[in-house]
């Protein structure tokens, strides 16, 4: 995160923070996603000053799947939607 995008000392905190499985699973989502070309939506309040990341919550609100293929060709559905709230 830190060589690809500009964040500051607050957000990295609050990135290194956040637990394992749910890092794990937005990677994994997110590169299903990247691969079979399907729509990435994300859901987001209006900006507003943050004192602390305390209240910050990111979920996938839907999710996408990798298919079975007889030829084992990569195939995918679905659209992945991460949702960011306070």
């Amino acid at each position: 995160m830190e060589t690809n995008f500009e964040l500051n000392s607050q957000q990295m905190q609050h990135l290194r923070a956040l637990p394992v499985p749910l890092i794990e699973e937005l990677s994994s989502q997110t590169a299903i996603a990247i691969q079979g070309r399907l729509k990435v939506s994300l859901i987001k309040p209006d900006v507003k000053p943050i004192n602390s990341y305390d209240s910050k919550y990111i979920k996938t609100a839907s999710q996408v799947q990798v298919l079975a293929s007889d030829d084992d060709e990569f195939e995918a559905e679905g659209e992945l939607v991460i949702q960011i709230g306070y």
